[in-house]
């Protein structure tokens, strides 16, 4: 298993969530977006494209993490541009929740 991306994958989801509780409006939230998820610079983005050296079932288990916390930066993104404080709650408990599923072994489902 490729705990090193797996855990680089983890280490970004927690930081980006002391983000998006930090970002108050639109602009701070466009910055997050492009600091984790940016074609080209994004922290999350550069991860991924690790995915594809990866045997395929630590693909489906990694892939699955990073699906996941990539699905909960957009979310934020979005809450935050609404002003939606219960989307990003939800959207934390979404990652909450993946991330301790794979570190009590379980299997990820996608969100």
């Amino acid at each position: 298993m490729s705990e090193s991306l797996l855990f680089d994958i983890i280490r970004e989801s927690s930081s980006a969530v002391y983000t998006a509780w930090d970002a108050r409006d639109a602009q701070a939230a466009e910055a997050m977006r492009i600091r984790y998820l940016g074609r080209k610079g994004g922290a999350l983005s550069k991860m991924m494209r690790g995915l594809k050296d990866l045997p395929a079932d630590e693909k489906r288990v990694v892939g699955s993490v990073a699906n996941t916390a990539s699905a909960y930066i957009e979310t934020s993104v979005s809450a935050i541009k609404e002003g939606d404080g219960e989307k990003i709650v939800k959207a934390h408990r979404d990652l909450a929740e993946a991330i301790e599923g794979r570190e009590k072994g379980g299997e990820l489902s996608e969100r």
